[in-house]
């Protein structure tokens, strides 16, 4: 298209439109200056949440879930900003002079003649005859009309006959009829209507004007839906292009840069003709056709105020849907086409923004797409898509979310509710994606063969939507509770992801309109009306009619198929008119009231009657919804007052039967908020806190011995006395807890004469630091390489105590000891003990030189995340008063240690068909005396070797789990076994899914139980033969405690001390879980309340909002 000379000169300055008309804007409502705050501090706080996430959330995330995750958000951010531009101000664009000089809804008198210089083309697309009569009988009178019938149908060409009004067939290949209908005119400008439109009687008064300025190609008109409730209307009874057509298009037109949307808009002919149109869908054209125009430096306005047109809105769901899909590659022609927002060409800046804003809605399922798919496969591995807490990130994210949908209320007028975007993007969530596939903006059909099977149609995406969330969440919640097949998550996190999978969940059924207090739509709309009548001559009542058939109300019994006369008057402006119809019956029922209830179509309809029909049903009710009232003249018509033309809104009984509806999606709904909540229910192991514990392990040394690597320790404080720093180290040191072992067995008896046997209990030396009231300095230098296990508890178990076998173990978390001493670990419980596993060489201090080494595990203050200090000494020779500084290992033969670990779902202690090798586990090779000999890592296929000395016992320790396994010893310990030279020992390792129960109820079909057949009573675990063997490594129990099932209770570690436990390790429900349990039950309630199809309007009828406006007799 070529560029105008004249267009730079006539665009008019802000200052001299103000200075026309009203003379100026007036001040901004409080409401709007309030709105505009909101959406600063909205979009500053979103820009701040965004970095935030950007720097502090991604390292560590899976980069398939993190990236993708934080792009959406990035575009959620961006759509809100353009938006908030676009209705930022809505200053009044004053009209011209000769449209002010007559106030809007003033209409010239009867006897005007058309306008001449417009001509009315009626675009024709395959409507039923009786729609495409309203409007022409509508439109006749205002100015000269032009058929435009892009099917070029025989009887639409009669009824232009009959009219006297101009036909013009397209060509085939042409979907819209603009560019054909530019060249059939010849006056300067066009009024665009689609068939079933009724545009009100002064449209032209009210638009022409504004194409005296010359820079002005397209005034769109404001539009109305003509009926409330169609395939187009959401749940709410809103129409899907409401907020357009009030409020963002009104604004940019206020800027200049509308967008044109065919049905109400003045079109300048000369421009469209300068247009080369692409040959597509209309959505396309009208895509194409505004990018051109700004690109070419025309403007396009949007008067808004009182509409000017109802317009017909569809009833089929599938051409509805079809119509999405041309919307949103239109869309995408908007952003990437020739003249596109994102394409260097001569758009202002204004006009991009202007184009990128009206491609956010069409294309808003695709990000809902990816929303769906992210939080699935959130779901399903486990991971959330950043690291961190997820209530730091809810904290952070939330007033950002709130803050945009208060902006966005308040910006639109209210137009924008909040959960609108979700409920749109829900309801063209399949649309969307099939038109970003169709960049030509033609679509495949879509092939929606259980869709219309079972009527969902344009629901089917989010029928699949709903499916998936339940199957997925069915999953989750299965595998939290009894399979264990998914990676465990922490409570908070399942909870996080679970209240955005419900929220999504409660959006697509409200899409669907199968929550409760949502409107339903009908097969057909109809006009509530009491008309006398007489039927097969027998009086009846006409309670409802359409230009097609009508509802009869008689005690006359006839078949279906029976073809009958119905006489009936229709009160009209233009007087009264008898109609004698000949009415088929295709229906029959009994009404509410007992009698027989009729639909009847009405076969070979006279023209005046025809013209009464669609006047009484159509046209008179659009003309309310105006605000053209009966009495008001209009061109060429008379203006009738009397009281048969009058009409009131009634209430439409509903005499349908209440019944349930889609029952399949509302019971799939139902097992996802039940799976929902199961997962979400805090366990005894789900309610520990996370956290971490430190400690420090140091070699005792003389003071004269220290060097530049060496630390002091501060002696150990007795109960009660003030936490100290050491001053090199910076580490804090905890005062040692008193230990309570009243309740452990004597050393001096391994078998114990109480009712339990200790198992896991150290036998050798006191391991603990110094006893409390020690004098003096120690000193030492980090015990680097020491291996420090740590194990914890979420909950006490029945019998109350914690370290007992009844306890909800986690899996191990292991680390190594630091140059400086210094280790720490993240865990999750709530009481918690630490193992230490020296390096060779070094031992803790006893009262015997025996070769000894802490295998028992002491208790962690997890109140402050301290365990107490540990100090080593260096090995003596056995029976020698001396230091060992060295060991001569060369007559030693070393042997291979290697093997496999293992996911031991069946828990039958075989590796097993299907059953996953696991790396990343950490396995560590210690001698008879708990020393850490050697350590590996398992790789991609479980793998983990090492080397250890021929004929010597060993065990080997796993810690570092994948969430979701634990190991069958509560240490991770195996039991003894010995490497025989050049003999082989299966030494795998068999992990076991974890399960929330507690230990004393765990059974398998191993039956595993504790044995003490260990050294020192270890824990039982998977058993390493001596010598190779078929039988592999029995699995223990599936709790993670070490026994799957106990004949009594047994003490496994010493009692941690009181205040040392976790605040809220057991008991107690977390907020995210209050959350989904609130969310699910709402959702669940609602589901059920609306499978009553009455119960949108109660049981005693509906009102007019739910059906057509009616009218009826006073």
């Amino acid at each position: 298209m070529q560029a105008r000379d004249d267009a730079p000169a006539a665009v008019m300055t802000r200052s001299s439109r103000r200075s026309r008309g009203r003379g100026g804007t007036e001040p901004a409502p409080a409401r709007a200056v309030a709105s505009r705050v909101l959406a600063v501090v909205a979009l500053i706080w979103g820009l701040a949440y965004l970095g935030w996430r950007a720097v502090a959330t991604l390292d560590g995330a899976p980069w398939w879930l993190g990236t993708p995750t934080l792009v959406v958000e990035v575009v959620g951010l961006v759509a809100v900003a353009l938006t908030c531009w676009a209705l930022w101000r809505r200053p009044a664009l004053a009209p011209p002079t000769a449209a002010v000089a007559a106030p809007a809804l003033v209409e010239r008198d009867a006897a005007s003649a058309p306008d001449t210089s417009t001509t009315i083309v009626v675009r024709c697309r395959g409507e039923e005859l009786p729609v495409v009569r309203a409007t022409l009988l509508a439109a006749r009178g205002i100015a000269p009309i032009t058929v435009v019938d892009l099917d070029a149908r025989p009887d639409v060409a009669a009824l232009a006959v009959e009219l006297g009004i101009g036909y013009v067939a397209t060509d085939p290949d042409d979907d819209d009829g603009l560019s054909i209908a530019a060249l059939a005119v010849d006056t300067p400008t066009l009024l665009w209507l689609d068939a079933g439109d009724v545009p009100h009687p002064s449209v032209l008064d009210r638009l022409v004007p504004w194409l005296d300025d010359p820079s002005i190609a397209v005034v769109q008109g404001l539009v109305e839906s003509a009926l409330p409730e169609s395939a187009e209307h959401g749940s709410s009874g809103r129409h899907d292009h409401q907020f357009e057509r009030r409020v963002l298009v009104p604004s940019l037109g206020a800027r200049g840069v509308a967008v044109f949307r065919g049905s109400g808009a003045l079109v300048r002919t000369a421009a469209v003709r300068d247009v080369a149109l692409v040959r597509s869908s209309t959505a396309m054209v009208q895509a194409d056709l505004t990018a051109a125009l700004l690109a070419g430096g025309w403007r396009i306005v949007a008067p808004g105020g009182a509409p000017v047109v109802a317009v017909q809105p569809s009833s089929n769901p599938t051409a509805v849907e079809e119509t999405r899909a041309c919307e949103a590659s239109a869309a995408r022609h908007l952003l990437v086409g020739p003249h596109g927002a994102l394409r260097p060409n001569g758009l202002s800046v204004s006009a991009r923004l202007a184009l990128a804003t009206m491609a956010i809605r069409p294309l808003a399922g695709v990000r809902r797409g990816v929303v769906i798919a992210l939080l699935l496969g959130a779901l399903l591995a486990g991971r959330l898509p950043f690291v961190g807490d997820p209530w730091v990130f809810a904290a952070l994210w939330g007033p950002w979310f709130v803050l945009a949908a208060v902006a966005l209320w308040g910006l639109s007028a209210g137009e924008v509710r909040p959960g609108d975007r979700t409920r749109w993007s829900m309801r063209v969530l399949g649309a969307s994606w099939r038109g970003v596939a169709a960049p030509d903006g033609r679509p495949d059909p879509a092939q929606h063969v259980l869709g219309g099977a079972f009527g969902l149609h344009h629901g089917v995406a989010s029928a699949g939507t709903v499916a998936a969330i339940s199957i997925v969440i069915c999953i989750r919640a299965l595998s939290d509770r009894v399979t264990h097949t998914l990676a465990a998550m922490p409570l908070d996190r399942t909870a996080a992801l679970l209240v955005v999978a419900l929220w999504s969940l409660g959006g697509s059924l409200d899409a669907m309109r199968l929550l409760a207090r949502r409107a339903q739509t009908r097969r057909a709309t109809r006009l509530a009306s009491s008309l006398p009548s007489t039927f097969a001559d027998h009086a009846s009542l006409v309670v409802d009619l359409t230009p097609f058939g009508a509802g009869v109300l008689g005690d006359v019994e006839l078949p279906v198929g029976n073809e009958q006369r119905l006489d009936v008057v229709l009160p009209t402006p233009s007087g009264v008119v008898s109609a004698s119809l000949s009415a088929v019956v295709r229906n029959v029922r009994t009404d509410f009231s007992g009698e027989r209830r009729y639909g009847v179509e009405f076969e070979r309809v006279d023209s005046y009657v025809a013209d009464a029909l669609v006047d009484y049903c159509t046209i008179q009710p659009a003309l309310e919804l105006l605000g053209a009232r009966a009495g008001v003249p209009a061109r060429g018509r008379t203006a009738v007052t009397s009281s048969a033309s009058e009409g009131q809104l009634v209430v439409l009984l509903d005499d349908q039967p209440a019944a349930p509806r889609r029952i399949g999606l509302r019971a799939a709904a139902l097992v996802a908020v039940s799976g929902a909540m199961a997962s979400a229910v805090p366990t005894v192991q789900a309610d520990a806190p996370p956290g971490s514990v430190s400690g420090v392990v140091v070699i005792a040394v003389a003071a004269d011995e220290l060097g530049a690597d060496d630390v002091a320790v501060a002696p150990p404080a007795s109960p009660g006395a003030p936490v100290t720093t050491d001053a090199t180290t910076g580490v804090t040191i905890d005062p040692p807890a008193p230990v309570d072992t009243g309740d452990l067995p004597s050393l001096d008896d391994p078998a114990g004469t109480t009712e339990s046997t200790a198992v896991g209990i150290a036998d050798g030396p006191d391991l603990s630091v110094p006893a409390p009231g020690t004098t003096g300095a120690t000193t030492g230098r980090g015990a680097a390489g020491t291996v420090v296990t740590v194990v914890c508890a979420a909950d006490p178990g029945p019998d109350g105590s914690w370290g007992t076998s009844d306890d909800a173990f986690g899996a191990p978390v292991s680390t190594v000891v630091g140059d400086d001493g210094s280790w720490s670990v993240d865990v999750t419980g709530a009481a918690c003990w630490a193992s230490i596993a020296p390096p060779a060489g070094l031992m803790a201090p006893g009262d015997t030189t025996a070769l000894e080494a802490p295998r028992a595990a002491l208790p962690v203050d997890r109140s402050s995340g301290r365990a107490p200090t540990v100090e080593l000494v260096r090995r003596a020779a056995p029976g020698s008063d001396t230091v060992e500084q060295s060991t001569d290992e060369s007559t030693v033969a070393e042997v291979l240690v290697d093997d496999v670990v293992w996911a031991d779902r069946d828990r039958n202690g075989v590796i097993g068909a299907g059953e996953p090798r696991v790396d990343g586990v950490t396995v560590t090779l210690l001698d008879a005396a708990g020393t850490a000999v050697a350590s590996a890592v398992t790789d991609d296929e479980g793998v983990f070797r090492f080397e250890g000395a021929a004929d010597t016992p060993y065990r080997l320790a796993v810690s570092n789990l994948p969430t979701g396994l634990v190991a069958p010893d509560v240490l991770g310990r195996t039991d003894e076994f010995v490497l025989p030279l050049g003999g082989d020992v299966d030494l795998s390792v068999g992990l076991v899914p974890a399960v929330a129960s507690d230990a004393a109820d765990v059974t398998d079909a191993t039956d595993v139980t504790a044995q003490s057949g260990g050294e020192n009573g270890s824990v039982a675990g998977p058993v390493v033969p001596a010598s190779g063997s078929a039988s592999g490594s029995a699995s223990g129990s599936a709790s993670g405690s070490a026994s799957g099932t106990a004949s009594s209770t047994q003490r496994w570690f010493v009692a941690p001390p009181d205040g040392s436990v976790a605040v809220g390790g057991s008991g107690g429900s977390p907020l995210g879980s209050w959350v989904v349990v609130l969310l699910g039950t709402l959702i669940g309630v609602s589901v059920l309340a609306g499978s009553v199809r009455g119960s949108s309007g109660g049981a005693s009828g509906r009102s007019s909002r739910s059906s057509a406006p009616a009218f009826a007799m006073r």
